[in-house]
């Protein structure tokens, strides 16, 4: 075996599993319409926020007719992440399915993170392309809505969970540790009320 032969480290598997996930967007996106009913109250509520018009639903949606309310059926952070996307003038459905698509990739990194740790190099390779050619999973990554930033950072806060507990961080960096990753669930809620069950 040549002596200049190494295990790649995490970041260079890391990389891979992000241009595989970039690519099965890729795919995935041009055979979708994107947007659903969801969709549409997403844009809304990103659009008030763009215009100054606040944390506000304008359009009614088919959940709940004539009651609209941004903050008890569409959580902030998805429509405030569209809304920011959008600022330097990209239109605000390009910017909904570019966030899906770049928290898509981001979950794929977590994910393979967390594998990594819980099973090894293998396992987390083929436990990322498994879970990433999900279809459900595949077409969140491709349409406007808030599952792929929720994963990724649900994802990324179970990492810092598993790296507490199995590091045994001490103080001052375990309370730092600690933070974060209360924190990155936070916004994980903020993202999906319905996904709070999972954090």
């Amino acid at each position: 075996m040549n002596g200049g032969w190494r295990t790649p480290g995490p970041w260079a598997d890391r990389v891979r599993v992000a241009v595989w996930a970039a690519v099965v967007v890729a795919v995935v996106a041009p055979r979708l319409v994107g947007f659903t009913t969801d969709s549409d109250a997403y844009l809304d509520v990103a659009r008030n926020l763009r215009d100054g018009r606040g944390l506000v639903q304008t359009v009614v949606d088919f959940w709940r007719p004539g009651n609209p309310d941004a903050l008890g059926m569409w959580p902030p952070l998805y429509p405030a992440g569209i809304a920011a996307l959008s600022l330097p003038g990209l239109p605000l459905e390009v910017a909904a399915r570019l966030l899906s698509a770049l928290a898509y990739v981001a979950f794929a990194i977590a994910f393979h993170a967390l594998a990594r740790r819980a099973g090894g190099r293998g396992f987390a390779f083929v436990a990322a392309i498994v879970v990433l050619l999900g279809p459900g999973l595949a077409q969140a990554g491709a349409t406007a809505w808030s599952e792929s930033l929720y994963l990724f950072l649900l994802t990324a806060g179970l990492v810092g969970a598993f790296d507490l507990t199995h590091r045994g961080a001490r103080p001052p960096a375990g309370a730092r540790e600690a933070a974060w990753t209360g924190l990155v669930l936070g916004l994980a809620a903020d993202t999906r009320y319905m996904g709070i069950a999972l954090v």
